[in-house]
């Protein structure tokens, strides 16, 4: 008996999760779902949410491909391009796995203090609670050498000038 190819292994992966019920997109379908919404979001001052939904022309457009005339009628895939929330989910689950990822690093007693330490910043970050510091800079270098209490000086300055030429 000879041994499966890669391609044969992703196939039979792909019957078992479709048997599931569950659809498993390809790079260019993700990438046609990622520009459809983009377009929508876009578009949304101009062409109503729904009607894109009722019109194959509308369809088509906003997802830059007629292939998804035919996908649609997969139920398994029309779940998941309507599941605007399916991204959100994704990386929300990616969180956890590397909250639970990063926990198991610092419960494991063979784990050296410094990685330990790497993990605890790496989950502090992760919950917003150790924000990374946003620099402010100025076109102009020398705002950028003056203290906040200068550049305060130097606006109000100018807001005096200002006031000064329209009169």
């Amino acid at each position: 008996m000879s041994k499966p190819s890669v391609s044969d292994l992703k196939k039979t992966i792909a019957k078992d999760i479709t048997r599931e019920g569950k659809f498993l997109p390809n790079d260019f379908q993700e990438r046609v779902k990622a520009r459809f919404y983009r377009r929508l979001e876009e578009q949304s001052h101009r062409i109503d949410r729904e009607s894109v939904f009722e019109s194959e022309e509308l369809m088509t457009e906003m997802a830059g491909t007629p292939r998804v005339m035919k996908w649609i009628q997969d139920p398994r895939f029309t779940r998941w391009f309507l599941d605007e929330e399916y991204t959100r989910d994704s990386i929300m689950s990616l969180q956890n796995k590397a909250i639970s990822t990063i926990n198991g690093i610092l419960d494991d007693e063979g784990t050296y203090a410094s990685d330990k330490l790497k993990a605890a910043r790496m989950l502090l970050e992760l919950g917003e609670q150790f924000p990374n510091k946003k620099e402010i800079r100025f076109i102009d270098d020398t705002l950028n050498n003056m203290s906040e209490n200068e550049v305060s000086d130097e606006a109000k300055k100018i807001r005096a000038k200002l006031a000064q030429l329209g009169k």
